[in-house]
């Protein structure tokens, strides 16, 4: 079966991924989560969840890293290891995400993005493109520049 012209755009548009918004650095540090939910409902690791589990156990590796560890839930696989939801991560009434233990969360919750772009969901508030009064494309505040910056969370 030979598939139509219209088929294929269709097809191929449905995977586009929007192009992030330009802010300037004023304007990213304005930035507030939207409650999207998906650094808590798609976390990528390498690790296998018995591999997980035994880095969540390990003394050796630090305590904030161990409890956010052991909040995970295995999803699936994926290309580059596996995928993880947070067991707090909620949704409320309209759809929006909550953590039931938002007052105590790991640090790297907290932290998240960590004065960077994310480039892993396009749905998240800070997919954008920061870009300084000369339109330089910035990718996080520090003025780091290149792709290392920009979170794949």
């Amino acid at each position: 079966m030979v598939e139509s012209i219209a088929d294929l755009v269709f097809r191929i548009a449905d995977h586009r991924t929007p192009l992030p918004r330009a802010v300037s650095r004023d304007q990213f540090t304005a930035l507030v989560c939207n409650r999207c939910g998906a650094c808590c409902d798609d976390i990528p690791a390498q690790w296998a969840p018995h591999e997980l589990v035994v880095r969540a156990g390990d003394p050796a590796i630090d305590p904030e890293q161990r409890r956010f560890l052991g909040g995970l839930v295995a999803v699936g696989r994926s290309a580059g290891g596996w995928r993880y939801a947070c067991r707090h991560f909620r949704r409320d009434a309209d759809g929006l995400g909550f953590c039931d233990i938002y007052e105590a969360r790991p640090a790297v919750c907290r932290w998240f993005p960590g004065g960077n772009v994310v480039r892993s969901w396009s749905q998240c508030a800070w997919y954008v493109e920061i870009r300084d009064t000369d339109s330089d494309q910035v990718l996080s505040l520090d003025g780091a520049a290149g792709e290392a910056a920009a979170t794949d969370a």
